[in-house]
């Protein structure tokens, strides 16, 4: 599991599938491509701060051959936390 702490409340997690080794396919191609493409469309106009957005626009540019779970947390200025993710991954927030 990879967390990235990159921009000011955003913050992707992935597992890649360990699966993809068998079939002679390198399981950290697909997550690193989607988290580099999540990454560069975290401040595009039509993502809009919407996580879910943000992982449909990154997994179609995507073209690697694999497969991972996605979560995807936004925090907006405004103290919103959006949450995002496909598989099964989840998140627990705990406040003080």
């Amino acid at each position: 599991m990879h967390a990235t702490f990159s921009l000011s409340g955003y913050c992707p997690l992935e597992d890649l599938d360990e699966l993809w080794a068998e079939e002679d396919v390198d399981p950290s191609l697909f997550p690193r491509e989607l988290m580099t493409n999540a990454y560069n469309f975290v401040k595009d106009e039509e993502v809009n701060n919407d996580p879910q957005i943000l992982i449909k626009k990154a997994h179609a540019a995507t073209f690697s051959t694999g497969s991972a779970t996605v979560i995807i947390a936004m925090l907006e200025k405004n103290g919103n936390l959006k949450i995002a993710n496909v598989g099964d991954c989840g998140l627990r927030v705990i406040r003080n």
